[in-house]
């Protein structure tokens, strides 16, 4: 992708100052976007812009000045699939970051990132506009949405008890697995 010079420059947005370096993080992002994209084109997965990056495309023309990511969504069938085949669909030197990926993982959230190191190669720096850091997107599923009030609370209900389960087993030793059950 190309962008202007001035793109790269200090400037004040909304009355916050954005450095340069902001400004590289913002296009090695779009970078992973535009490589994302056409992966998802390509193999029929739809996404949406969500969270800070559909605010500030909405309220800021872009990037909000102070947010340093960029978040998507794509309905549960799209994120599962994705999660499946995205090591086959993506550049190569893209890396996966979920719980399908990474064990000790137990954030609700893919990510998808230029590397899982820093790195002043020259085709990397390149490539991301002089950023030698880790430059991704946050991929959250966008599950079943209640109809009805108390089909909501009960949702919320479940989500509770699964994330409370979540964390006791975190607190737990990993040693006492008769401990762990009979807690649970």
């Amino acid at each position: 992708m190309n962008f202007d010079r001035e793109f790269f420059e200090d400037e004040i947005r909304n009355g916050f100052y954005v450095t340069a370096e902001m400004k590289q993080a913002w296009a090695a992002q779009i970078e992973v976007l535009d490589d994302f994209d056409k992966a998802c084109r390509e193999n029929g997965l739809e996404y949406f812009a969500d969270w800070g990056t559909m605010l500030g495309a909405v309220r800021h023309g872009g990037f909000i000045p102070w947010d340093d990511d960029i978040d998507v969504c794509m309905k549960r069938p799209d994120y599962d699939k994705l999660n499946k085949i995205a090591k086959s669909i993506l550049p190569q030197n893209y890396d996966i970051f979920s719980i399908y990926s990474d064990g000790d993982n137990d954030n609700m959230v893919t990510r998808i990132i230029n590397s899982r190191t820093i790195s002043f190669d020259k085709e990397r720096l390149e490539k991301y506009h002089g950023f030698p850091y880790i430059a991704g997107i946050d991929i959250f599923p966008f599950d079943y949405v209640a109809p009805t009030d108390e089909e909501l609370e009960f949702q919320k209900e479940i989500i509770g008890i699964v994330e409370s389960v979540k964390l006791l087993i975190r607190k737990l030793n990993s040693n006492d697995i008769q401990g762990k059950i009979e807690k649970i």
